[in-house]
């Protein structure tokens, strides 16, 4: 049984997603490797790629482990003690 893959990018659909999030290219690519990205240009990308309809590589995206990297230290709230 083969399992359904999301829709690849082509480069003019890259460059279109980065020109609609204000990212790089390349940005984008990681973004939907699932690599880390800044939260902003996930937020960004991830607005941009529901606008065209893309909503499978979001959720590829999160799948993969997401591509937002993970909070500064020391931003994590306090435990009740």
């Amino acid at each position: 049984m083969k399992s359904m893959q999301p829709p690849k990018l082509t480069a003019s659909r890259v460059r279109a997603i980065a020109v609609e999030s204000f990212t790089d290219p390349r940005t984008v690519e990681r973004y939907v490797a699932g690599e880390r990205v800044m939260p902003l240009c996930a937020a960004r990308i991830e607005r941009a790629l529901a606008k065209a309809g893309l909503h499978e590589l979001i959720a590829t995206a999160y799948a993969r482990g997401r591509g937002r990297s993970s909070p500064p230290t020391g931003s994590t709230p306090p435990t009740a003690a």
